[in-house]
């Protein structure tokens, strides 16, 4: 039940960044 919380935790900060940097790209292209 830990390693499963730790594995949705990593994934969540995953799509996080994923979102982050592609925010960033849309941004970069607007410009």
């Amino acid at each position: 039940m830990r390693r499963k919380s730790l594995q949705c935790l990593s994934l969540r900060m995953f799509w996080m960044g994923c979102a982050w940097s592609w925010s960033i790209l849309e941004y970069l292209q607007t410009c």
